[in-house]
Protein backbone atom coordinates (compact mmCIF):
# COMPACT_ATOMS: atom_id res chain seq x y z
CA UNK A 1 0.00 0.00 0.00
CA UNK A 2 1.99 3.39 -1.00
CA UNK A 3 1.52 7.03 0.78
CA UNK A 4 -0.73 7.82 -2.54
CA UNK A 5 -2.95 4.92 -1.70
CA UNK A 6 -2.93 6.13 1.80
CA UNK A 7 -3.57 9.40 1.17
CA UNK A 8 -6.58 8.86 -0.80
CA UNK A 9 -7.93 6.78 1.16
CA UNK A 10 -7.66 9.72 4.06
CA UNK A 11 -9.10 12.22 1.78
CA UNK A 12 -12.25 10.20 -0.13
CA UNK A 13 -12.72 7.01 2.08
CA UNK A 14 -12.18 4.37 -0.36
CA UNK A 15 -9.98 3.48 -2.52
CA UNK A 16 -8.95 0.22 -4.67
CA UNK A 17 -5.56 -1.32 -4.23
CA UNK A 18 -5.16 -3.38 -7.73
CA UNK A 19 -3.75 -7.18 -7.93
CA UNK A 20 -3.01 -7.13 -4.29
CA UNK A 21 -4.64 -10.67 -3.22
CA UNK A 22 -2.08 -13.69 -3.16
CA UNK A 23 -3.83 -16.32 -5.70
CA UNK A 24 -3.69 -19.31 -3.19
CA UNK A 25 -5.83 -17.42 -0.79
CA UNK A 26 -8.18 -16.03 -3.29
CA UNK A 27 -8.83 -19.11 -4.20
CA UNK A 28 -9.50 -20.49 -0.71
CA UNK A 29 -12.40 -17.85 -0.07
CA UNK A 30 -13.67 -18.96 -3.72
CA UNK A 31 -14.17 -22.21 -2.87
CA UNK A 32 -15.54 -21.69 0.75
CA UNK A 33 -17.62 -18.32 0.29
CA UNK A 34 -19.36 -20.42 -2.38
CA UNK A 35 -19.83 -23.28 0.17
CA UNK A 36 -21.20 -20.96 2.56
CA UNK A 37 -23.35 -18.74 0.46
CA UNK A 38 -25.08 -22.48 -1.34
CA UNK A 39 -25.76 -23.84 2.07
CA UNK A 40 -26.85 -20.72 3.61
CA UNK A 41 -29.41 -22.67 5.17
CA UNK A 42 -27.21 -24.19 8.17
CA UNK A 43 -26.18 -20.72 9.33
CA UNK A 44 -28.92 -19.41 9.02
CA UNK A 45 -30.20 -19.05 12.69
CA UNK A 46 -27.43 -17.03 13.29
CA UNK A 47 -27.27 -14.24 10.76
CA UNK A 48 -29.10 -11.49 11.19
CA UNK A 49 -28.65 -9.17 7.83
CA UNK A 50 -28.48 -8.95 4.44
CA UNK A 51 -30.51 -12.58 4.10
CA UNK A 52 -28.15 -14.98 2.14
CA UNK A 53 -24.72 -13.74 3.31
CA UNK A 54 -22.76 -15.03 6.20
CA UNK A 55 -21.40 -12.53 8.78
CA UNK A 56 -18.20 -13.82 11.33
CA UNK A 57 -17.95 -16.42 8.33
CA UNK A 58 -14.61 -17.77 9.60
CA UNK A 59 -16.38 -19.21 12.65
CA UNK A 60 -17.85 -21.91 9.96
CA UNK A 61 -14.70 -22.09 7.80
CA UNK A 62 -11.63 -22.69 9.69
CA UNK A 63 -9.35 -21.77 6.77
CA UNK A 64 -11.04 -18.33 6.22
CA UNK A 65 -9.44 -17.12 9.08
CA UNK A 66 -6.03 -17.70 7.67
CA UNK A 67 -7.48 -15.22 5.06
CA UNK A 68 -8.97 -12.98 7.53
CA UNK A 69 -5.58 -12.78 9.44
CA UNK A 70 -3.24 -13.02 6.78
CA UNK A 71 -0.13 -11.24 7.16
CA UNK A 72 -0.61 -8.94 3.33
CA UNK A 73 -4.12 -7.79 5.75
CA UNK A 74 -2.05 -6.95 8.85
CA UNK A 75 0.29 -5.33 7.34
CA UNK A 76 -2.72 -3.16 5.49
CA UNK A 77 -5.00 -2.52 8.23
CA UNK A 78 -2.17 -1.53 10.67
CA UNK A 79 -1.06 1.58 7.83
CA UNK A 80 -4.67 2.86 8.02
CA UNK A 81 -6.00 2.41 11.92
CA UNK A 82 -2.41 2.28 13.43
CA UNK A 83 -0.63 0.18 15.89
CA UNK A 84 -3.97 -1.08 17.92
CA UNK A 85 -6.48 -2.73 15.46
CA UNK A 86 -9.29 -5.18 16.81
CA UNK A 87 -10.69 -7.85 14.67
CA UNK A 88 -14.37 -7.13 14.02
CA UNK A 89 -16.60 -9.02 11.81
CA UNK A 90 -15.84 -10.68 8.62
CA UNK A 91 -18.84 -11.74 5.72
CA UNK A 92 -18.93 -13.52 2.20
CA UNK A 93 -21.26 -11.17 0.59
CA UNK A 94 -21.83 -13.84 -2.71
CA UNK A 95 -24.49 -12.85 -5.38
CA UNK A 96 -25.10 -16.05 -7.41
CA UNK A 97 -26.82 -15.57 -10.76
CA UNK A 98 -29.19 -13.84 -11.40
CA UNK A 99 -29.65 -13.32 -7.54
CA UNK A 100 -32.48 -10.71 -7.32
CA UNK A 101 -30.48 -8.84 -4.09
CA UNK A 102 -29.02 -5.52 -3.95
CA UNK A 103 -27.53 -3.67 -1.12
CA UNK A 104 -29.00 -0.17 -0.42
CA UNK A 105 -26.58 2.97 0.22
CA UNK A 106 -25.61 2.29 3.79
CA UNK A 107 -22.13 2.52 5.57
CA UNK A 108 -20.78 -0.13 7.96
CA UNK A 109 -21.26 1.92 10.65
CA UNK A 110 -24.51 2.20 11.02
CA UNK A 111 -24.74 -1.60 11.82
CA UNK A 112 -22.13 -1.63 14.72
CA UNK A 113 -24.18 -0.33 17.42
CA UNK A 114 -24.03 2.89 19.13
CA UNK A 115 -19.69 3.01 19.45
CA UNK A 116 -19.49 2.98 15.86
CA UNK A 117 -22.48 4.81 15.04
CA UNK A 118 -20.42 8.13 17.12
CA UNK A 119 -18.25 8.43 14.45
CA UNK A 120 -15.47 8.49 17.01
CA UNK A 121 -14.41 4.83 16.24
CA UNK A 122 -12.18 3.85 13.35
CA UNK A 123 -13.19 0.86 11.63
CA UNK A 124 -11.99 -0.13 7.81
CA UNK A 125 -13.45 -2.69 5.20
CA UNK A 126 -10.49 -4.50 3.41
CA UNK A 127 -13.33 -5.83 0.85
CA UNK A 128 -11.82 -9.03 -2.03
CA UNK A 129 -12.97 -9.17 -5.37
CA UNK A 130 -13.50 -12.46 -6.13
CA UNK A 131 -14.82 -11.78 -9.70
CA UNK A 132 -14.87 -8.92 -11.86
CA UNK A 133 -17.25 -6.47 -10.90
CA UNK A 134 -19.44 -5.40 -14.08
CA UNK A 135 -22.88 -3.30 -14.40
CA UNK A 136 -24.52 -6.18 -15.06
CA UNK A 137 -23.47 -8.07 -12.29
CA UNK A 138 -24.10 -5.12 -9.37
CA UNK A 139 -20.83 -3.16 -8.88
CA UNK A 140 -20.18 -1.20 -6.39
CA UNK A 141 -20.59 2.69 -5.75
CA UNK A 142 -19.04 5.31 -3.65
CA UNK A 143 -21.17 8.20 -2.76
CA UNK A 144 -18.31 10.91 -2.96
CA UNK A 145 -17.88 14.56 -1.27
CA UNK A 146 -20.05 16.48 -3.20
CA UNK A 147 -23.10 13.86 -2.91
CA UNK A 148 -22.15 12.48 -5.86
CA UNK A 149 -21.96 8.66 -6.96
CA UNK A 150 -19.16 7.06 -8.22
CA UNK A 151 -19.07 3.67 -10.19
CA UNK A 152 -16.04 1.32 -9.10
CA UNK A 153 -15.21 -1.66 -11.33
CA UNK A 154 -12.75 -3.46 -9.65
CA UNK A 155 -11.26 -6.88 -10.81
CA UNK A 156 -10.24 -10.19 -9.15
CA UNK A 157 -7.99 -10.08 -6.80
CA UNK A 158 -8.24 -6.10 -6.09
CA UNK A 159 -9.57 -5.41 -2.64
CA UNK A 160 -11.88 -2.35 -2.32
CA UNK A 161 -11.09 -0.65 0.94
CA UNK A 162 -14.03 1.62 2.80
CA UNK A 163 -14.19 3.82 5.74
CA UNK A 164 -16.96 2.62 8.20
CA UNK A 165 -18.14 6.11 7.54
CA UNK A 166 -18.03 6.03 3.82
CA UNK A 167 -22.08 5.50 1.66
CA UNK A 168 -22.01 2.92 -0.87
CA UNK A 169 -24.04 0.64 -2.59
CA UNK A 170 -24.34 -2.51 -5.20
CA UNK A 171 -27.32 -3.66 -7.29
CA UNK A 172 -28.75 -7.16 -8.49
CA UNK A 173 -26.54 -9.73 -9.64
CA UNK A 174 -28.32 -10.08 -13.30
CA UNK A 175 -25.87 -11.99 -15.03
CA UNK A 176 -25.34 -16.02 -15.02
CA UNK A 177 -22.24 -16.06 -13.03
CA UNK A 178 -21.66 -15.57 -9.17
CA UNK A 179 -20.10 -12.45 -8.26
CA UNK A 180 -18.30 -12.43 -5.13
CA UNK A 181 -17.12 -9.93 -2.22
CA UNK A 182 -15.36 -11.34 0.85
CA UNK A 183 -15.32 -8.14 3.64
CA UNK A 184 -13.24 -8.03 6.35
CA UNK A 185 -13.48 -5.47 8.80
CA UNK A 186 -11.10 -4.06 11.83
CA UNK A 187 -11.68 -1.46 14.27
CA UNK A 188 -9.29 1.21 15.77
CA UNK A 189 -10.46 -0.16 19.68
CA UNK A 190 -12.48 -2.81 21.04
CA UNK A 191 -15.58 -2.92 20.15
CA UNK A 192 -17.23 -3.37 23.42
CA UNK A 193 -21.28 -3.73 22.79
CA UNK A 194 -22.37 -4.47 19.31
CA UNK A 195 -25.99 -3.38 19.74
CA UNK A 196 -29.43 -5.14 19.84
CA UNK A 197 -31.21 -5.05 16.54
CA UNK A 198 -34.26 -6.97 15.43
CA UNK A 199 -34.20 -9.88 12.96
CA UNK A 200 -35.52 -9.21 9.76
CA UNK A 201 -38.96 -10.94 9.30
CA UNK A 202 -39.65 -11.15 12.92
CA UNK A 203 -40.80 -9.56 16.22
CA UNK A 204 -37.52 -10.66 17.64
CA UNK A 205 -34.46 -8.83 19.25
CA UNK A 206 -30.82 -10.27 19.06
CA UNK A 207 -26.80 -8.92 19.95
CA UNK A 208 -24.94 -9.09 17.38
CA UNK A 209 -22.18 -11.75 18.03
CA UNK A 210 -19.03 -9.85 16.59
CA UNK A 211 -15.63 -10.64 17.57
CA UNK A 212 -15.23 -8.87 20.39
CA UNK A 213 -12.06 -9.05 22.07
CA UNK A 214 -9.78 -10.01 19.90
CA UNK A 215 -6.88 -7.80 19.10
CA UNK A 216 -4.99 -8.27 15.80
CA UNK A 217 -1.28 -8.43 17.37
CA UNK A 218 0.12 -10.75 14.93
CA UNK A 219 -1.30 -12.44 12.01
CA UNK A 220 -2.67 -16.07 11.18
CA UNK A 221 -4.83 -15.94 14.38
CA UNK A 222 -7.30 -18.85 12.85
CA UNK A 223 -7.10 -20.76 16.25
CA UNK A 224 -8.25 -17.72 17.89
CA UNK A 225 -11.24 -17.22 15.45
CA UNK A 226 -12.10 -20.81 15.03
CA UNK A 227 -12.41 -21.50 19.10
CA UNK A 228 -15.21 -18.60 19.38
CA UNK A 229 -17.68 -21.20 17.28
Amino acid sequence: MTTEDIEHYKTKGWVVLKNAIPNDLLQIVKEEGLYLRKNYEKFSNTQLFFTKHITCASRYAERLGNCFTAPFIYDIVHKLLGDEVWLYIDQINYKLANDKFAFPPHYDNFYGGEQLKSGKVHSVNIGWVLDDFTDENGTIEVLDENEEWITLYPQTKDLVILNGQCVHRSGENKSNKERGFYCCMFTDEEIKSAGVFKIIGTDLEKEIDYYKGIKFSKPNLTKSLYNLI
